[in-house]
């Protein structure tokens, strides 16, 4: 699975990808009438679909991992940045960097390592606080974008 060796370390828990590998060892079918297109989101859906070796199911099933991983990750950026926790900072904005990658969502990720490189050295919390803004903002049209592409063939 050409997604499982990049994505493990950083992104959605490991139980989700475990999951998502069987998924992918169970399905030999593609599913491939849906249409994918990236938009305003910052989301390049064919680019995730070939990191999930094409499978439009499996790739569903990434994207609703995201959905259900996503708030806590935000929320764990949220409380590093109001408690001024460098540590905390670097390593919620790794993690949410992975999480993008996988998915292909470059703004997002964009972001997320602006975030991660911040917490280096003497951290500037309001422009940490700007950035988390926008990284919110941002994976706010994902999540509206990736719960549209889960709803399209519901």
């Amino acid at each position: 699975m050409a997604f499982k060796n990049r994505c493990t370390g950083d992104a959605v828990t490991k139980q989700s990808f475990l999951s998502l590998a069987w998924l992918d060892s169970m399905s030999n079918m593609r599913d491939t009438e849906d249409t994918l297109e990236q938009g305003d989101s910052g989301i390049d859906l064919q680019a995730a679909l070939a990191m999930a070796g094409g499978d439009v199911r499996l790739l569903r099933e990434l994207a609703g991992a995201f959905l259900d991983e996503v708030p806590q990750l935000l929320g764990s950026l949220r409380s590093a940045v109001d408690e001024e926790d460098s540590e905390s900072l670097r390593s919620s904005a790794h993690q949410l960097q992975g999480v993008m990658q996988c998915l292909h969502i470059d703004r997002a990720r964009q972001q997320a390592r602006q975030l991660e490189l911040s917490g280096d050295g003497e951290t500037d919390w309001r422009a940490a606080e700007k950035l988390l803004a926008e990284l919110t903002s941002t994976i706010s049209s994902a999540t509206g974008a990736l719960t549209k592409f889960l709803d399209d063939k519901a």
